[in-house]
């Protein structure tokens, strides 16, 4: 008995020192992806689109650069670099003012909302790292529209919409919002998706 707990010790131990190599390893990169997408956001606070990040390729500003808002904020947790928490709250709130009243998030310039999931989950993960810099008015409107996206998702989410990555996606969105808010109907609806794609899965785990 004795032998296996020090074989489990040293097996999480190891899990636990691999992370850490990752994360060093990581990090850099994510500090100078960070560093070139704040080259396009917008800082103008009279421009609409305050807060945005501008497509240098179309000159658009796309729901999806929004999805910044989580890697922007992890590099603040990790360093307290105030210009990445600033520019954090700035994309969230941007994107917030994107979404359309059934709580999805068209992928602009198309109308495809699916990927609504994706700037929800990044949304979610951001949002306990910077809610204690929030005004109250603030982190309620971050909470509204999380639940507000995720409601759309348990209702437009499936294998028939959508293709099987957004579902998978969909089942972590869900779960970590059922965590955040503790809807039961996130937490069945996670469930239900992450089942679906385990059952489409070939003998090769594809």
């Amino acid at each position: 008995m004795k032998k296996v707990l020090l074989f489990t010790a040293a097996f999480f131990l190891t899990l636990a020192a691999s992370a850490g190599e990752l994360t060093r390893a990581a990090f850099p990169m994510l500090q100078r992806l960070n560093a070139e997408l704040v080259r396009y956001q917008v800082t103008d606070r009279h421009d609409p689109d305050c807060g945005a990040i501008i497509c240098p390729g179309c000159s658009h500003a796309h729901t999806r650069a929004a999805e910044a808002v989580f890697p922007l904020a992890y590099e603040y947790s990790l360093t307290g670099d105030r210009d990445r928490l600033r520019q954090a709250l700035a994309v969230g709130s941007w994107l917030l003012g994107r979404q359309q009243e059934d709580g999805s998030w068209p992928e602009t310039p198309d109308q495809w909302t699916g990927t609504t999931t994706d700037q929800a989950l990044m949304l979610i993960l951001a949002y306990p790292i910077l809610e204690k810099k929030m005004s109250s008015d603030l982190r309620r409107n971050w909470t509204a529209s999380i639940e507000a996206a995720c409601d759309y998702l348990v209702g437009f989410m499936d294998n028939h919409r959508a293709s099987i990555n957004y579902c998978a996606t969909a089942s972590a969105t869900l779960a970590e919002a059922y965590l955040l808010l503790g809807k039961e109907s996130y937490r069945q609806k996670a469930s239900a998706l992450a089942h679906m794609v385990v059952a489409k899965m070939n003998p090769e785990g594809f």
